[in-house]
């Protein structure tokens, strides 16, 4: 037995509901777009650049008062910004020279990497220790101790391995070498103390 279900005030049948609407009840219930042909559509008001470098494509009335200066534009022409101090009123200081940057070391292959040559690298790379411990998320007094060689300060050798890892990638080293190297030296101090 069908129960009737109440829709918008109207009794409707509970299989009329579940039926799919057909194409045409589908096409009739959407309204086509209202188009408007170009001739009938207006330009925008120049902005922006636009209104600075006025385009052949506006009206000539409008070319005509995007050309005119106004009192923003100066005498030369070009634009000056109020906030800007004028070049009188601006004060030429000398900036003191660029301190040159320490030079690279020449690593060679066999090279062993320990805390003064990875001090260094990190040197002439430009790099501070505060820099390095913000990239590799390190602690400055990690990195401090690594560069000083404090191998009793350092912590365990799985968690050094990482450390000189991350330091190598952003010193742009081989991440392998510089671990291996620095925990033969950390083991060779070990076994003699």
């Amino acid at each position: 037995m069908e129960t009737p279900l109440e829709v918008s005030g109207e009794e409707k049948p509970l299989p009329e509901l579940l039926e799919p609407p057909t194409a045409t009840a589908v096409a009739a219930s959407v309204e086509a777009p209202v188009l408007t042909p170009r001739s009938a559509i207006q330009p925008a008001p120049a902005v922006g650049r636009a209104a600075e470098n006025p385009s052949t494509e506006l009206p000539a009335a409008e070319r005509a008062e995007a050309s005119e200066p106004s009192s923003a534009v100066g005498s030369t022409g070009v634009r000056e910004s109020p906030a800007a101090p004028k070049a009188e009123e601006r004060s030429e200081e000398p900036k003191p020279p660029a301190q040159p940057l320490p030079r690279m070391p020449d690593i060679a292959p066999n090279a062993v990497f320990n805390g003064e040559l990875l001090r260094r690298v990190r040197e002439g790379r430009g790099m501070t220790i505060r820099d390095l411990a913000d990239r590799t998320k390190i602690s400055a007094t990690h990195l401090e101790n690594i560069e000083a060689d404090r191998y009793e300060a350092l912590p365990v050798p799985v968690y050094l391995r990482g450390f000189l890892m991350l330091v190598a990638r952003e010193l742009k080293l081989d991440p392998l070498k510089v671990s291996k190297s620095f925990l033969e030296l950390v083991a060779k101090v070990g076994s003699k103390g």
